[in-house]
């Protein structure tokens, strides 16, 4: 009997947790740094900028402890289409910091027309 209680209080401390979900990242607000000065602010997936630029997140993402605090962080990915024929891709960072998600840093731009395979 003492293994499944540790089990059980194991399993309740990680569902106390904050982790990062597919849907969280689909409602953020994106925020491209200083130079480029957007914010795409994100509803289910999808979102414009001011110059009408549609954005789309990318079902590819990755989930786990990227700063070594023992916290689950993300790494989500933006398609950017402007009107014309390009499709540009932007990496994001996102920290769990106190159980929200913070971007620290502005995007990696990835270029224009890329191939994502997997994000590991």
């Amino acid at each position: 009997m003492k293994p499944l209680r540790t089990w059980m209080l194991a399993c309740t401390f990680f569902h106390l947790a904050f982790v990062p979900t597919f849907a969280d990242l689909a409602n953020f607000t994106f925020d491209f740094g200083p130079e480029d000065k957007r914010r795409v602010v994100l509803k289910d997936g999808k979102g414009k900028d001011a110059d009408e630029s549609t954005f789309e997140l990318m079902k590819l993402h990755a989930i786990g402890d990227l700063d070594g605090d023992k916290q689950p962080d993300a790494a989500a990915m933006l398609v950017e289409s402007s009107g014309g024929s390009g499709h540009f891709y932007y990496l994001f960072v996102l920290l769990n910091k106190g159980g929200k998600l913070l971007q620290i840093e502005q995007p990696e731009w990835l270029g224009d027309r890329s191939v994502i395979q997997r994000v590991t």
